[in-house]
């Protein structure tokens, strides 16, 4: 029976999820697709990661203020997430849960509080990369070929306006879909008045 326990605990996982989401997105997108780190230099999986995104994306597709100029290669290569890899990159909160969920037995308390939390991380990173690849496409695609979804939504556009300083100063606002995780690691910029004007001539406004 769904008593207020489970509601709580429910929405309690799924505020954790998007809090441990916004970190990975911070952390996957400010460091492994922006800087050079120990593991790009010795594994060609992440040394095209780093590859892709900050040379690629950001260099040759979107630099700068040019958000949405380009088509082609560039909405196909480094826009979306790969389901898979977004669920090795969260096992690490979703394995000791199951593991824990197992060691209790799911008859118990403890046990289903910790396997309906692996479930709402799991389901939170599959959401989240639909979300991501719908969203980061949209962002990037021409004013005149966004779909009316993306154009009406307040909170589509709220991203995008987001996502788009990031792209005019490539070291601040890395969160994407779940931004907090900038605010409180001092990265999050706020747009001034000649980047509100950019932003309307790219349609966010």
């Amino acid at each position: 029976m769904f008593t207020p326990f489970w509601l709580a605990a429910t929405l309690g996982w799924l505020a954790f999820s998007y809090v441990v989401i916004s970190f990975v997105e911070f952390l996957a997108h400010g460091v492994f697709m922006h800087k050079p780190t120990w593991l790009s230099k010795r594994f060609g999986l992440f040394e095209q990661v780093l590859h892709l995104h900050r040379t690629f994306h950001h260099g040759e597709c979107f630099p700068g203020r040019h958000f949405d100029e380009h088509e082609g290669d560039c909405l196909e290569k480094n826009i979306r997430f790969d389901f898979l890899q977004g669920q090795v990159m969260s096992c690490w909160v979703w394995i000791p849960l199951f593991l824990a969920a197992q060691h209790y037995g799911l008859s118990s308390t403890a046990g289903a509080f910790c396997a309906l939390g692996g479930v709402t991380m799991m389901a939170s990173v599959f959401v989240h990369h639909c979300i991501w690849n719908l969203v980061h496409r949209q962002m990037h695609s021409q004013p005149a070929k966004r779909a009316s979804w993306f154009k009406n939504s307040r909170v589509c556009l709220w991203l995008a306006r987001y996502h788009f300083m990031h792209h005019a100063y490539p070291k601040v606002n890395f969160c994407v879909v779940c931004p907090g995780a900038d605010w409180i690691m001092g990265t999050y910029k706020a747009p001034s008045a000649k980047d509100v004007e950019e932003m309307q001539k790219h349609g966010f406004i």
